[in-house]
């Protein structure tokens, strides 16, 4: 394989990298504004955690709360009062922005 060959994998990996946090970003956000059931909470908890390549270790000490509670979370089998769910939406936001800036275009073109 030529370097050239492998800068573009790697650019077009990181494309797709960025493409994946601007969905989950989007998907956050509307979640904030609209109501979620039990379900589409997991769905989405679930979606955040893969894309920002968390483990459920590393989210159970960032939300404060029990690793047995963010594998009920992610498979929709509970999920916090609806009250509490925009709150746990703006931190995965938060993260989700925080990962994007570090996989911007100009990160892409440096490689």
């Amino acid at each position: 394989m030529t370097q050239a060959m492998r800068v573009d994998q790697l650019q077009a990996a990181e494309q797709t990298r960025v493409g994946a946090l601007q969905y989950l970003i989007a998907r956050l956000e509307q979640a904030e504004r609209d109501e979620v059931d039990r379900e589409q909470f997991g769905k989405l908890f679930s979606l955040s955690t893969q894309i920002l390549e968390l483990d459920q270790e590393t989210v159970a000490q960032k939300f404060k709360i029990s690793r047995p509670t963010i594998s009920r979370w992610e498979t929709g089998k509970s999920a916090p009062h609806p009250l509490g769910r925009k709150p746990v939406f703006q931190l995965l936001t938060k993260l989700a922005k925080e990962r994007l800036r570090r996989h911007t275009p100009e990160a892409v073109v440096s490689l």
